[in-house]
């Protein structure tokens, strides 16, 4: 079954926006341009930025198409530029869930977006919790057989975020084989720069009904310029577009991105994912020796999940440091957990003192 028969008949029916860049002709930007088509000031105000503010920007800038695709190699028609991953995430859910009617799946514990997304589109949401004693893994039998009729839509991310595990790469794919015909599989991978794991975008074009969410907001440093990408077949890719905003990308994002990840910034941001990835390791050496730690999650990512025995006082601690940590009590299975993302040494050093000051106070404390 085609995946593209799940999709909403009122998006599948739908007739787009049509906005000035798109009504442009070949012939139209072949030849010199005066833009009188898009109701444009053709006055740029006085800033000095390397770009034109006065003009409306591409919908999807074709340069930044060609570097994200050159990125995570792919072609570039399996592209949509969104403004962050959670664009992306909403827009799935508009584009396949009917208000009251269809369902979407989630694995807690986990990203949060995808509930949130689906709630404010009004599908259902499933949940099929991952549990410690599997190492954080689905139950695949369980989710494949009881995955309800329903489903339009199953979110899994990896590496998992808050946990900081990554999935079975053959499971997921497994998986997306057995609901074929049902339901598009959305695998977020937001972290995977930092994670030995191969990415699944490979594999899309073999697999019809899998999705992939990247993000250049983690390992390239650009979360203030919220770009992410979905990655997927071109006719789901063309779907998409019906329901995206006529100008999602500003100007200044694209000027900005297509700096940031040129050949020198690129080699720039591989240099920081190594370094923050050195530091995880002697943070997480230094908490798996902690008395105040009772376990150390492994992570694929740039953060550490850390269950501790007295969470609510090395949160309020931190706090009182300076210092911001994630508290994941109220995730599923994951009481007493905190999630400390990696940052420069001076900032991980002056968490190791907090603790340690901790440790000592909890060690007075308890002597007779």
């Amino acid at each position: 079954m085609n995946i593209l028969r799940r999709i909403r008949p009122a998006i599948a029916a739908l007739q787009p926006y049509s906005s000035a860049h798109m009504e442009t002709t070949e012939q139209a930007l072949a030849a010199p341009q005066a833009r009188l088509n898009a109701n444009e000031l053709p006055f740029a105000p006085p800033v000095d930025c390397g770009f034109q503010l006065n003009r409306y920007p591409h919908p999807q800038p074709p340069d930044m198409r060609q570097r994200l695709a050159e990125i995570l190699r792919v072609p570039d028609n399996h592209l949509l530029l969104t403004r962050g991953s959670d664009e992306a995430i909403d827009l799935l859910v508009r584009v396949f869930c009917e208000a009251g009617e269809d369902a979407v799946a989630i694995t807690p514990p986990v990203f949060g977006m995808y509930r949130v997304a689906a709630e404010i589109q009004g599908a259902q949401v499933v949940e099929f919790p991952l549990l410690a004693e599997n190492g954080f893994q689905p139950d695949w039998p369980r989710l494949q057989a009881e995955l309800p009729k329903n489903t339009k839509l199953v979110f899994l991310c990896s590496p998992n975020n808050p946990v900081g595990n990554s999935l079975d790469a053959s499971a997921v794919l497994a998986f997306c084989q057995a609901v074929s015909s049902r339901a598009l599989v959305v695998l977020d991978e937001a972290y995977i720069e930092f994670s030995p794991q191969k990415s699944l975008v490979d594999a899309i074009a073999d697999v019809p009904n899998l999705a992939v969410l990247r993000t250049l907001s983690k390992a390239w440093g650009l979360a203030g310029a919220r770009l992410g990408a979905l990655v997927a077949q071109p006719a789901l890719i063309a779907i998409m577009r019906r329901v995206l905003p006529p100008y999602p990308i500003p100007e200044p994002v694209r000027y900005a991105v297509m700096q940031a990840t040129d050949q020198p910034a690129a080699k720039a941001a591989r240099q920081a994912v190594q370094a923050v990835m050195a530091e995880k390791k002697r943070l997480q050496a230094f908490l798996s020796a902690s008395p105040l730690v009772k376990q150390v999650y492994p992570s694929d990512t740039n953060f550490l999940l850390v269950r501790f025995y007295q969470p609510e006082r090395v949160f309020h601690a931190c706090a009182q440091a300076g210092l911001l940590v994630r508290d994941q009590s109220r995730q599923p299975g994951l009481a007493g957990c905190l999630r400390i993302t990696v940052g420069r040494a001076e900032d991980n050093q002056r968490l190791q003192s907090v603790l340690q000051v901790l440790a000592t106070q909890r060690k007075s404390e308890e002597q007779p």
